[in-house]
């Protein structure tokens, strides 16, 4: 981001390419290879976008949250 128009804030395409913090583990290194930062971006809103709902799509969640599962359920 850069904010140098007055005050505002401006986002380059440029950026959405790049991890803006810390990542969890996919679990598929295919995955992980096409995101930004090689996982699952925390503290951030993830969508999947899928054609139609039930066809598998919480399996590509399924190692990421199970990674969590000890830090969160203490």
């Amino acid at each position: 981001m850069h904010s140098d128009l007055g005050g505002r804030t401006l986002w380059l395409a440029s950026q959405l390419a790049r991890a803006a913090g810390r990542t969890v583990p996919t679990g598929y290194a295919a995955l992980a290879g096409e995101l930004p930062g090689g996982g699952w971006p925390t503290g951030t809103l993830v969508e999947l976008l899928v054609r139609q709902a039930g066809v598998g799509e919480l399996r590509l969640l399924r190692p990421a949250l199970a990674s969590l599962a000890p830090i969160l359920f203490r």
